[in-house]
């Protein structure tokens, strides 16, 4: 036995649509359509034989979703290895998506990091020890970032490795996501970061469903 596809109601048809296509290489049959319900809908295809289907009505209930409901709440995607990554990452940038650090490294030392790792261009903005009166895990840092950026709360999602990064997460209450490359045993601790994840893929892949949702 196995799933032959998954669905979901979506406000916006077209442009899902687009999503999928443009970051997942999703392939869409004929979009179906029911006038007399007032439905419509796509099945996506993907490389590997999975299926999803966009549905929209035009009569939808759509009411507020708060981060822990029941139900369904993501759907994972693998791609190919560092250099898809990499190539996402860019289209990420390109598409008008902040990427902001804040560490607790002065400025060189941080400068020489990214650049020895051949990922300091892509950052929109920096935050170091040098710029801060109050470090990790006080939350100056994401408010400095979010008076520059005119940003909320909701659209942050912070990405981090140790206990500092998740206390940070909770006293600026935004969503966090803790990376678990690194041999650290923290997850008893930490009981409450939105997830966590094991590879630069599955973070990529975070982003794009978090905007999307």
């Amino acid at each position: 036995m196995r799933i032959e596809h998954l669905a979901m109601y979506v406000n916006d048809l077209e442009s899902e649509k687009k999503f999928f296509e443009t970051y997942f290489d999703a392939k869409a049959g004929e979009k179906y359509v029911h006038e007399e319900i007032g439905f419509s809908s796509y099945f996506l295809n993907f490389r590997d034989g999975a299926r999803l289907e966009l549905m929209h009505n035009t009569e939808m209930d759509d009411p507020e979703k708060s981060r822990k409901r029941t139900g369904f709440i993501h759907i994972a995607f693998a791609v190919d290895g560092k250099d898809v990554v990499d190539e996402l990452t860019a289209k990420l940038k390109n598409d008008g998506y902040l990427i902001l650090i804040l560490t607790q490294k002065n400025k060189d030392r941080a400068i020489f990091s990214l650049k020895k790792c051949k990922i300091y261009n892509l950052f929109d903005c920096m935050l170091t020890c040098d710029d801060l009166s109050k470090p990790k895990p006080d939350s100056q840092g994401i408010e400095i970032l979010k008076e520059k950026y005119n940003l909320k709360n909701e659209d942050i999602l912070y990405v981090g490795d140790n206990y500092i990064d998740y206390q940070l997460s909770l006293n600026a209450n935004v969503d966090c996501v803790l990376m678990t490359m690194a041999k650290r045993d923290f997850k008893d601790k930490m009981p409450h970061p939105k997830k966590f994840l094991s590879s630069m893929d599955e973070l990529y892949l975070e982003v794009k469903v978090n905007e999307n949702n």
